[in-house]
């Protein structure tokens, strides 16, 4: 007998699916590993050290985020805030 399953949210092209903090460590090893990067490699170029690259991809809580952003903007990685209300704080904030 078929268990009943709540149906799959489809999302749009445009729409980033939801980060956690399991996804986002391997999203970083494998864009990482796609560019061709050893741990030491990204590091240095994104000016940390090689165990904050470590510590990423094994989903340690301890990484400062200035230092997670230096990491994904080496590996041309986004990131987007959303929310109901996002619409109305960029508006208001071009004021």
């Amino acid at each position: 007998m078929n268990s009943p399953r709540s149906p799959k949210k489809a999302l749009l092209p445009s729409e980033p699916p939801e980060v956690s903090p399991l996804g986002l460590a391997h999203a970083i090893r494998y864009h990482r590993k796609k560019s061709g990067l050893s741990q030491s490699g990204l590091a240095a170029l994104a000016g940390v050290g090689k165990t904050v690259v470590f510590d990423l991809e094994k989903n340690k809580p301890s990484v400062r985020l200035d230092t997670l952003l230096k990491v994904l903007r080496v590996l041309n990685i986004g990131v987007f805030f959303r929310s109901p209300l996002m619409g109305t704080f960029l508006s208001e904030r071009g004021k």
